[in-house]
């Protein structure tokens, strides 16, 4: 099994940019590589503290997640490990 760590700094609260950074991985090793593992909470960024009050970014991260599950079509013998916060 090749695993692909997604070793990437991604910033609190710019869920837009740090999907972006998981798109350019998905395209640079999708298919190339069994698993890829980006870091805890890499959405939203590490760590969001109050930021996870807000409604707003809760639901951005599930778009995200949706966004992610799109592009891994595209992918189907790469698994993607992808932190995000889900709605209490």
């Amino acid at each position: 099994m090749k695993i692909t760590i997604a070793q990437l700094n991604p910033i609190v609260g710019d869920i837009d940019g740090n999907l972006k950074k998981t798109n350019d991985v998905l395209a640079e090793y999708g298919g190339k590589t069994d698993l890829i593992v980006f870091p805890e909470l890499f959405l939203t960024g590490y760590p969001p503290r109050d930021l996870l009050e807000k409604p707003d970014l809760i639901g951005k991260a599930q778009f995200a997640i949706g966004k992610i599950a799109d592009v891994s079509k595209h992918y189907p013998d790469t698994g993607i490990l992808v932190g995000v916060p889900m709605p209490g």
